[in-house]
This record gives C-alpha cells, structure tokens and sequence, in this order.
C-alpha cells in the first residue's frame, strides 16, 4: 500500500523523494538510496480533512559506506633479513575507497614440510592519506 514519487524541485540538487504510507503503517525502510550519504528526512500525516497536516521536526540520517571495491594495488614483498619481511601497497584510487580505509588487514602462512601455521596482522589507527 505504500506508493513512491520523485520530484524535482528548483533550487535542490537530487529530487524530493516522498513515500505515502497506509494509514496502519508506523515504519518505512527508505531503500535505493545511495551509499555514504546525508540525507534531511521529515514526515506529515494527512486525512480527509487536509491533504498536509504539520510537518513533524527535520531529522538528519547517513548511510554507511560500503566496502572498497578494489584491493590494495602494486603490492610488494622484500625480505629486510633472517627474521623480518617488508610489505609494501600502493594505496585505492579515491573512487574505489568508498569512504575512508580505516585500516588494512594482513594474513600470512608459515610453510614447512610438515604444516602450515596461520598468523593475522591487523594495521589500524592510520593517519589520512597514510
């Protein structure tokens, strides 16, 4: 029962984007709307009497940023002696970031001829642009 329209309006970058509701109705998941971004949400209730009631106060709401949508590029190995490794990676280009890296995550095995041991680094608290 919930009907959905799109609106362009003068002077706004995106359309107005409204969602009516069946009169039961108490939620209403806002979907299709793009990833990392801000978006000013209010509500009006309606009846025979008047097609707009009071707008109810403005509320501001964010979605979450996906995932990258690459891994780290030109990724190196350097042995720096008997007991240490360097690994080195260029960073995302900045459209397949989608958001900040926060961190990165390194798993590396140990082969012997008998088995394999699992070790997980994680790298975190990066500086900007690091």
């Amino acid at each position: 029962c919930a009907q959905f329209t799109r609106t362009m309006v003068t002077g706004v970058s995106s359309p107005l984007s409204t969602v009516t509701l069946c009169s039961h109705s108490t939620s209403v998941t806002l979907s299709g709307v793009e990833e990392d971004a801000t978006y000013t949400i209010t509500g009006l209730a309606n009846n025979t009497v008047s097609a707009a009631g009071p707008l109810a106060a403005q509320i501001i709401a964010k979605t979450s940023p996906s995932a990258p949508s690459a891994t780290p590029q030109n990724v190196n190995v350097d042995n720096i002696g008997t007991t240490s490794i360097m690994l080195s990676w260029r960073q995302l280009p900045l459209l397949l970031r989608n958001g900040p890296i926060l961190g990165y995550s390194v798993t590396y095995n140990m082969i012997t001829l008998n088995a394999t041991s699992n070790l997980h680094l994680k790298i975190i608290n990066l500086l900007p642009n690091s």
